[in-house]
């Protein structure tokens, strides 16, 4: 009753229009928000002399319709409406309740119409929120241009449902975003979001396309040995594995992200993580990683914040984006990820627009006021909600990511069963860029990578390597014995049949 009577009375547009009764309550700021996204409504007997006037003189400007009614009753249209009439009405003491609003061309749409085809269509819906959450879109209706209303009742319309695609976002909605943050904000379009990893050419269109793609699996081992080696199979697909640790187990290769608090590791608490990017310590950061949704926080903790790094080039400063890019800061390395050094050398941002960053992994003794400076306004912009994109994403899902052109984060987990497994991965193919801004000295002791290429250095001839979809076809310098190399490291103990160990197709001589 309270929703009919208020809500559903357009003379309550008319104080959220008036700019005078708001400011004695909101902002400045506030105001400008409000009276920007609500269409100028005018109760007639409140209504200005101007508007009045406007209104008898620009009928075809002004459209008048009953206070509380709906489906177009008792609404009618200057420029149609006949001029004796429509003067009559603003006269007549019966009609001082209606109300005046502007109106507005509306946008045609092609819509299917189960008689008319494709057909150009206005159309009219709602956004679900709710405590400052958008649930999406609801239901839209949408009529032919011919009807001024979009009214389905007349025979022309259509009625749109939404569905809940397999992979649904939860996109929080941020108060006060300015227009200059609303113009830096990238938010992945719906092409990013698949069903399915079985179409490994459209995951690599989307993915080189954008960065970032969510793949809704029907996967339900919930955590088990099998999901463990699905993951595995289907990265696989993709590029090749970048181990976690120099363990020889399973870990090694998918990690688990829950909060067990089993080792130091961030991933195994419940903390909030800040904004970075995965395995900045490494001397070639993997470029690819994916996160895998065992079980969801259902509990309102656990969400996923994401920001294209293209925003970062956009707002900060030349001279802190100059200092990032030719100071050579010192990642200290995690000791749960220890590969053998205890920090690595490295930009922050490359050339070819490849960003690595973890504050806290950053070794700031020695840094001059200007790189320190730099170092806080980065941290800044990326603390900055307003920049941010924020994701609930559904369980049985994967979002794969390239890992130096988004940085993400997430908010603190609530819910003790939450659980994540994670992989990252190089493409077999990275192309000039990082070619030209990491060392591609990836080679480290006791890892896979350095027993592959010790033992290519000791044999002749050549092997041809394993290709992927991202791949091309290569032949690389391995020797006769190749295969059997290749075969003990697929046989280790606890090490998954996986591509873990081919030789990316750029081949040895890129990594000196």
């Amino acid at each position: 009753i309270r929703t009919v009577f208020l809500g559903h009375d357009k003379r309550l547009l008319s104080i959220l229009s008036d700019r005078n009764l708001l400011s004695k309550y909101l902002t400045a700021k506030e105001v400008d928000m409000i009276v920007r996204h609500v269409i100028p409504t005018n109760v007639i007997r409140c209504a200005s002399p101007e508007v009045i006037q406007s209104a008898r003189t620009e009928p075809e400007k002004w459209v008048l319709k009953a206070n509380s009614l709906g489906k177009g009753e008792d609404m009618f249209f200057g420029d149609t409406c006949p001029a004796d009439q429509w003067l009559a009405r603003l006269a007549d003491p019966d009609y001082q309740e209606y109300i005046l609003q502007p109106k507005v061309n509306q946008r045609d749409f092609e819509i299917f119409h189960p008689k008319l085809g494709m057909t150009a269509m206005h159309a009219v819906g709602l956004v679900l929120c709710f405590n400052n959450t958008c649930f999406g879109p609801g239901i839209y209706r949408a009529s032919t241009p011919e009807v001024n209303v979009v009214n389905v009742a007349s025979g022309a319309g259509t009625v749109i449902c939404p569905v809940l695609l397999s992979c649904a976002w939860e996109f929080p909605l941020i108060p006060d975003r300015d227009d200059e943050a609303e113009q830096y904000l990238c938010t992945p379009p719906l092409e990013c979001m698949l069903n399915g990893t079985g179409d490994t050419e459209k995951i690599i269109e989307v993915f080189e396309k954008y960065g970032i793609a969510i793949i809704q699996t029907d996967w339900n081992e919930d955590g088990t040995a099998h999901l463990a080696q699905s993951l595995v199979d289907f990265v696989s697909s993709l590029g090749v594995i970048n181990v976690h640790n120099d363990t020889d187990d399973l870990t090694a290769v998918v990690w688990d992200v829950r909060p067990t608090g089993e080792t130091a590791a961030r991933s195994h608490n419940a903390l909030s993580f800040p904004m970075h990017t995965d395995c900045c310590f490494e001397d070639i950061p993997p470029k690819c990683m994916i996160l895998y949704v065992v079980r969801s926080d259902k509990c309102g903790g656990g969400y996923s914040k994401l920001i294209d790094t293209n925003t970062l080039l956009r707002v900060l400063s030349k001279k802190t984006l100059k200092i990032l890019h030719t100071k050579r800061f010192n990642f200290k390395v995690p000791t749960e990820f220890w590969k053998g050094k205890p920090y690595i050398e490295g930009r922050i941002l490359s050339a070819g627009k490849l960003w690595r960053y973890r504050s806290e992994q950053i070794d700031r003794r020695g840094c001059t006021a200007a790189e320190l400076a730099a170092l806080d306004e980065l941290d800044g912009v990326l603390s900055n909600p307003h920049y941010q994109l924020t994701m609930h994403l559904p369980e049985g899902s994967i979002l794969l990511l390239d890992n130096c052109k988004w940085m993400h984060a997430r908010t603190a987990v609530c819910d003790p069963n939450r659980w994540l497994k994670r992989i990252r991965f190089h493409q077999l193919d990275h192309g000039d860029a990082v070619g030209q801004d990491f060392t591609r000295n990836i080679a480290r002791d006791d890892s896979l990578w350095s027993n592959v290429f010790t033992a290519s250095e000791s044999f002749s001839g050549s092997f041809s390597a394993p290709t992927s979809p991202m791949s091309t076809t290569s032949t690389t310098t391995f020797g006769a014995v190749g295969e059997s190399v290749l075969e003990w490291f697929t046989k280790k103990p606890g090490c998954p049949s996986t591509k873990l160990c081919e030789t990316p197709s750029w081949g040895t001589e890129h990594f000196q």
